[in-house]
């Protein structure tokens, strides 16, 4: 049997299991059960088109037809998009050009949803709200309308084009469809509940990958040929898990912010029991990572909640007692030590991972001084001696890229945008006369966002790094918008043990 069909029997197997142990905690509290019946179908019929289709034109025709079935009111677009957004990986597609050019456009699957869910919804903003624009948008707007003219100094027009559109579908689009279509505190439970019921199926999978040492999703990649497939990686003794995020550390990225919204959906979740049990698939998804950086993220993430609970001194106390006592327990055998070592700041496997990133760190510097303001379009030619093994030099700092490629003034737009989000949802959480379960939502997209910014710190922009940090700026943003008047429209359920 060839590969890509075993692997397709297993993800099926493993996605049916999910459905099977979520239904009870989501159906009812979460979700309605007609909508998570549909969930589950496009699921399977979106899973099998990428494992059966033969081709990548056949691939996106066939998903094509699933996506137009999607003709719902605008909330279930943007519900439908969440539940999407991780299911298969972000393989790219290069359209062929002609008449010297090389192609067009390249095509992923995330494009493809969101241009069947989410255009519709920005297009009738657009219509209905006209241009009213505020900061975020506008500094968002700016940090683009720079990178534009600088490309414009040395990229032709076919490549301008191209990068208009890819921003406008993977930034544009989505950021303007979620901020704006959000009415109420309550349609965040249903856009959230859909994102973490993606978020376990893959979850799943990445702890399958890890036990098994197999990679699920690299017989897709391979049978659709599009020139891309995943590597195996490994730390230690185990394989690195990577599900539909293309790369280990954007797999553990994806699950701390996973996790920050399950402890959200926590509160509306009947059964305590089958609540820990998905809480415990995203952390041992996260674990099966084995990345230091989300790890860290992750810490952060908990830390800032704790940190903005109403009491807080106690949750700290709690906090420290239960890590010393980890501490104590690991310290003290030969188990203990051999899970330290794959520890941030402690450990000691992948020092050259750390050595790497501290020459990134030196070598960029040394580049972005040379052109402080706007960047340089040819910095990769002063940075040879960071070109890996397979060839590539990865700049594994998010800041430090967009720094080396628009200058400090690129670097604080991209930041700005980023702080002005948090500094709304800061004030709309604080300032506003909240129920627990309202405030609770606002401090869980806090410490999402102040996640990812530690994390992107870390790794490079690639496959769902970006679409989730804008999505989640988006939510942030919405929440930041509706009115004070919006009090008490989420109410948790009665917990049954």
């Amino acid at each position: 049997m060839p590969e890509y069909l075993k692997a397709l029997i297993v993800v099926l197997t493993i996605g049916t299991s999910v459905f099977y142990f979520a239904k009870p905690a989501f159906v009812g509290a979460l979700i309605p059960a007609a909508t998570f019946d549909r969930l589950r179908i496009y699921w399977y019929a979106i899973t099998l088109t990428g494992f059966l289709a033969p081709s990548f034109w056949i691939f996106l025709l066939i998903l094509s037809g699933i996506l137009l079935h999607i003709k719902y009111k605008e909330r279930e677009k943007i519900n439908v998009f969440f539940f999407l957004l991780l299911i298969l990986p972000q393989t790219k597609f290069e359209i062929p050009g002609f008449a010297g050019i090389r192609y067009f456009i390249s095509i992923d699957y995330l494009q493809m949803v969101t241009l069947a869910t989410l255009l519709p919804v920005c297009m009738q903003h657009l219509v209905s709200h006209g241009r009213k624009i505020n900061a975020p948008d506008k500094i968002l707007m700016a940090y683009f309308m720079l990178n534009i003219i600088l490309r414009m100094q040395y990229d032709d027009t076919a490549g301008i084009i191209r990068y208009i559109i890819n921003i406008a579908f993977d930034i544009f689009i989505p950021y303007f469809a979620i901020s704006r279509s959000i009415k109420s505190l309550g349609d965040f439970k249903g856009i959230l509940a859909n994102f973490a019921l993606g978020g376990l199926l893959v979850a799943g999978v990445g702890v399958f990958e890890f036990f098994r040492r197999w990679l699920l999703y690299r017989p897709f990649s391979d049978k659709l040929g599009t020139g891309w497939a995943p590597e195996y990686i490994q730390r230690g003794d185990f394989l690195r898990a990577l599900a539909t995020s293309g790369q280990p550390i954007v797999f553990g990225y994806v699950q701390v912010v996973l996790i920050g919204t399950y402890i959200y959906l926590g509160q509306f979740i009947k059964s305590r029991t089958q609540y820990w049990l998905g809480l415990l698939l995203l952390t041992s998804a996260e674990i099966a990572s084995l990345s230091k950086g989300p790890w860290v993220g992750l810490a952060l993430l908990g830390m800032v909640l704790v940190l903005s609970a109403k009491q807080k001194g106690k949750r700290l106390l709690q906090l420290g007692l239960l890590t010393v006592f980890a501490a104590f327990l690991l310290s003290g055998s030969e188990t203990g030590a051999k899970i330290l070592s794959y520890l941030p700041f402690v450990g000691t496997l992948d020092e050259g991972s750390v050595s790497y990133r501290q020459l990134v760190l030196d070598t960029s510097l040394g580049v972005i001084g040379q052109n402080p303001w706007f960047g340089s379009n040819d910095y990769l030619l002063k940075m040879e001696v960071l070109r890996q093994g397979q060839g590539l030099i990865d700049i594994v700092n998010s800041y430090l890229a967009v720094a080396l490629d628009s200058g400090l003034v690129g670097l604080a737009l991209f930041v700005g945008f980023f702080v002005s989000i948090l500094k709304a949802a800061y004030q709309s959480t604080f300032a506003r006369t909240l129920d627990d379960a309202d405030r609770l939502l606002g401090r869980v997209l806090l410490a999402i966002l102040a996640s990812i910014l530690l994390m992107i710190g870390v790794c490079s922009t690639i496959f769902h790094i970006q679409p989730i940090y804008i999505c989640m700026a988006a939510l942030a943003l919405a929440y930041a918008r509706l009115p004070a008047a919006l009090n008490g429209t989420l109410q948790p359920q009665k917990q049954k043990a």
